[in-house]
């Protein structure tokens, strides 16, 4: 299909190339690079990684300062033996390179980010 994945990461975390999603992740990047000035900066579809987040695709990923980061909501983390998610909480890793993310006016963890040196 032409549309870069991260391979850094286990099969099972990169991007699902679903149709609608990699044409959205093109749409975004045209849209993104026809809105830059030529005259500031250009972007390249051969350098150029485009994550998209949705049902099916329920990573985040992107590259940052020499890291791999994948963000995991914590509702995706696992599903138990029937294919419904286990209950909240039960899905958590806790190791290193993985931060808790939470939001900050109710306390609740929302998601897992999880980093690599590159």
């Amino acid at each position: 299909v032409g549309y870069r994945n991260k391979k850094c990461w286990p099969r099972d975390c990169r991007m699902r190339l679903l149709k609608r999603d990699v044409n959205l992740g093109r749409a975004v990047f045209w849209d993104m690079k026809n809105r830059l000035p030529r005259s500031i900066t250009t972007l390249d579809w051969d350098d150029s990684f485009v994550s998209v987040y949705s049902a099916d695709n329920p990573n985040l990923l992107f590259d940052m300062c020499g890291f791999e980061v994948r963000i995991q909501p914590i509702k995706f983390n696992h599903r138990g033996a029937n294919g419904a998610p286990d209950a909240p909480g039960s899905s958590t890793t806790y190791k290193d390179g993985v931060w808790n993310l939470q939001n900050e006016g109710t306390k609740e963890m929302t998601a897992q980010a999880h980093l690599r040196v590159e």
